[in-house]
């Protein structure tokens, strides 16, 4: 990493080594992912899996005790996790053509925001403080600017042969053949509520309404897809917002209060008369969400980028639509 070494002085052989221990050892990404805890399930039910995880689990919290003896170590550590949460943001403001100067505060802010919700033990003060005076060096780093634009080229690319029904189509297609294992009934399990848990899981498997899984699972497939399609998700990441935020105003789609943008687009789908109206009920869906939630903080997003967020996901319900017939004569 030579922004560790041309902007905060850091040793190579450090920087190396830290590359390696996130990127490449027992967990990637290590620090921002953590090995999941063992489960009272397996520890009485599936005493191999217990053994193996709390070895990974007393690997990776020894790999960590020992970076936190270094600051050296530690700065490294903490430098290589703000970048990773920097490039998407650096992406999003090339892919938008926005000025650095124009957003580069929000961004600067956003990272940090998402770095102490990420490491609330760590102590990370001093070197956010470091970070964000360097922020602009950074930046403007050569290597970290030639990255991002391979990065861009490659997505603009890929958007130019893109037709929005055939990707939609595939990837509606791939995320009906996936399922989540149980619901993540296991992490909520305890010994005193595994015989209700138990039935609860049969039960689930013998009778579930898989109707409305599949439903909802190509839903949010379809948000995610407008939004990133249209670019609308590349501004919302201009803003100081962290990725929490963002997704659940722009994307989400359950009935939750926090659900957003992309509960509102589904709705105007399911109700709207026509796809006219459809179209002008995103609109101003959009409109209303782009006010609140991003021209305070000077982005602004052109009204070709809503407008694209309607079409995509218009066609995308389309699709859901076609599915959900053919899927219910099964």
């Amino acid at each position: 990493m030579s922004i560790a070494k041309d902007v905060f002085g850091i040793s190579e052989a450090v920087a190396k080594e830290i590359n390696n221990v996130v990127d490449k050892g027992i967990v990637h990404d290590l620090g921002r992912r953590m090995p999941q805890e063992p489960t009272l399930f397996e520890e009485f039910f599936d005493p191999e899996s217990f053994y193996k995880r709390s070895s990974r689990l007393t690997k990776v919290q020894g790999i960590i005790r020992s970076l936190l003896k270094d600051a050296e170590y530690t700065n490294t550590f903490f430098l290589h996790h703000a970048v990773d949460l920097l490039e998407p943001r650096l992406i999003a403001a090339r892919i938008t053509n926005t000025p650095i100067g124009k957003c580069g505060s929000n961004i600067c802010e956003a990272v940090c925001r998402e770095f102490r919700g990420l490491f609330k033990t760590w102590p990370s003060k001093s070197f956010l403080q470091e970070f964000a005076s360097k922020f602009y060096k950074i930046v403007e780093h050569p290597d970290l600017r030639s990255w991002v634009d391979k990065i861009c080229r490659g997505r603009l690319k890929n958007e130019k042969l893109v037709r929005i029904r055939d990707d939609l189509s595939s990837r509606i297609l791939a995320c009906i053949l996936q399922k989540d294992k149980y619901g993540g009934l296991s992490n909520k399990l305890t010994f005193k509520n595994f015989p209700k848990m138990l039935y609860t899981i049969i039960e689930e498997k013998l009778r579930e309404d898989m109707t409305r899984w599949v439903y909802g699972r190509m839903a949010v497939l379809v948000s995610k897809y407008a939004a990133t399609y249209s670019h609308l998700i590349d501004y919302a990441l201009l803003t100081p917002f962290v990725w929490e935020t963002i997704s659940s105003n722009f994307i989400r789609i359950t009935r939750r209060k926090s659900a957003g943008l992309g509960r509102v687009a589904l709705r105007a789908c399911e109700d709207a008369e026509d796809e006219e109206e459809m179209r002008s009920r995103i609109l101003r869906a959009a409109s209303f969400y782009v006010d609140i939630y991003l021209r305070k903080y000077g982005i602004e997003p052109p009204q070709d980028c809503l407008i694209k967020y309607a079409v995509s996901f218009i066609e995308g319900f389309k699709i859901i639509q076609n599915v959900m017939e053919n899927y219910c004569h099964m």
